[in-house]
This record gives structure tokens, C-alpha cells and sequence, in this order.
């Protein structure tokens, strides 16, 4: 564990992390200010805005983390700056003095022209701030802290997919009235649905719902069709209906996802 904080993919990780405190805030403020030009029945713009704004988020840290990765280009010398000491084949002789005592004469053409800042650039003096900054955003303080985080996110995840498939595969699960079922195969042909979508009654449902994202089903609660009108039940399926038509299930997966990533993010 220790070798793999000490990693510099690891200082990079932390890095990109600590960037997306700005950035993800920054879309959402460019996302608040769109949807406050777009009106309430631009509505498909207004989600397509929102899903840009949502991918935006892990595509910004992506291409910070790949950059920060980058291997640092050395920069070619300045002319006539490097230091330039003459090869020893091309040395005078050397000169014997007299008297130990003496110094030899300075002699310019033969004392290497060595520039003050051939060493490199002078870093910055650490001071106790600077000092203290660096410790609180080192890895091995942070990545620790974020690698908790993101298991308890991702546990509180896979318990909600867990909840989702016992909708669909748990007992008490059995297909919805056939009265029910017309309206829906009808409703998804308008839609121009090409995939298949069930229509479901369990127990364990508290309300209408969809859930897969490869082979979508409607799962209501039971005797829930028996309690509706069926104008008042074509608008609940017209309305489930449309989360399969834009992937509500699979983004709200990604979101999920991204979210369990960047918890601690306030945007």
C-alpha cells in the first residue's frame, strides 16, 4: 500500500481529484445559466443541457488526469547559455611557477563560462504554509480518505441495484393484467419503442418504476391497473415509457457511478 501512494500515478490521482473542486461547479454554474435562457417547454433541450453538463464532468477530470501524467518535456538550451568548458585536448600547457606561494595568472579564455542558473531554476523557500498545504494534499493522506468514500458510495449503489432486480426477479413478481398490456404494446408503438418492454406487477413495488437498461420492464405495484381509469393508466405508461425511450435507467447508472467517485464534490 505504501509503494502505491508513493506512486506518481497516485500524486497525479490526487491532484486531478483536488482540480474537480473547481471545475464541476464551474459546468454547473454554466448549466444553471442555461437552463435559466431555456423555457420550461424546451424541455428535450433541457435535458440534453443536463446530460451534457453531467458527461462533461468526468470527461474534464479524465483529461486533467492525462495531462497531468504527461512526462515533462525538457526544455532545448538557450543559445550561447549552457556552459561551455574547453575539451582537455585543447588545454595549454601547464605553467610552473617559481614560488609555491604564487598564484597562477587569471586567464579568461580558459575558465568555464558557467552561467549562475545552469543548476536549474531556484525553487521556492518552504515555508511553514507551503509546508503545511503539501502535507494536507499529499496521497497518502488523501487517497485513503477518497478509497473509503467511494466503497461506502458504490455499497449504497449495489444495494439499490440489488432492490431494482428483486422488482423484476423477486417473489411476487407476475405479469400485469392483459387489458394493461394492450395499452402498453400499443403506446410503445407510437413511441417507435424497438425494444421489447415487459409489463410487471410486485410486491415489493411502492410505486411505478423502470428497471433494466438491455431488457427494460414496467413494474407496477399490485392491483395498481385495477385502481385507475384507463385514461389515468395510459398516462402512467406513456410516462414510464419515455424513461426506456431516453435511457433513464442506464444514465441514471452512470450518474450513480460518477457520483460515488466524486462524493465529497459539492457540485
Amino acid at each position: 500500500m505504501t509503494r502505491l501512494l508513493s506512486h506518481p500515478a497516485a500524486n497525479d490521482l490526487t491532484r486531478t481529484l483536488l482540480h474537480t473542486l473547481w471545475q464541476a461547479p464551474l459546468i454547473a454554474a454554466g448549466l444553471w445559466a442555461v437552463l435559466r435562457f431555456l423555457p420550461a417547454r424546451r424541455a428535450r433541450l433541457r435535458h440534453a443541457a443536463a446530460l451534457a453538463a453531467f458527461a462533461a464532468v468526468p470527461l474534464a477530470a479524465g483529461l486533467t488526469y492525462g495531462r497531468l501524467s504527461l512526462p515533462a518535456v525538457a526544455e532545448p538550451p538557450a543559445a550561447g547559455g549552457d556552459a561551455l568548458v574547453t575539451p582537455p585536448s585543447a588545454a595549454p600547457p601547464p605553467t610552473v611557477y617559481a614560488s609555491a606561494s604564487a598564484s597562477p595568472p587569471r586567464r579568461a579564455a580558459n575558465v568555464a563560462n558557467v552561467r549562475p542558473d545552469a543548476a536549474g531554476p531556484a525553487r521556492p523557500a518552504a515555508t511553514p504554509l507551503r509546508t503545511a498545504a503539501a502535507a494536507l494534499t499529499a496521497p497518502a493522506l488523501l487517497l485513503p480518505l477518497w478509497l473509503v468514500g467511494v466503497g461506502l458510495a458504490l455499497v449504497r449503489t449495489a444495494r439499490g441495484v440489488a432492490h431494482a432486480r428483486r422488482l423484476v426477479r423477486g417473489p411476487g413478481v407476475r405479469p400485469a393484467p392483459p387489458a394493461a398490456q394492450s395499452q402498453l404494446a400499443e403506446l410503445a408503438g407510437r413511441l417507435r419503442l424497438r425494444r421489447a418492454v415487459r409489463l410487471l406487477e410486485s410486491a415489493a413495488a411502492t410505486g411505478p418504476a423502470v428497471v433494466g437498461a438491455l431488457w427494460p420492464a414496467v413494474v407496477l405495484p399490485p392491483a395498481f391497473a385495477a385502481g385507475l381509469t384507463a385514461e389515468q393508466l395510459r398516462v402512467v405508461l406513456a410516462h414510464e415509457l419515455a424513461h426506456v425511450r431516453r435511457h433513464d435507467y442506464a444514465w441514471n447508472l452512470a450518474q450513480r457511478a460518477v457520483e460515488a467517485l466524486l462524493f465529497f464534490n459539492p457540485a
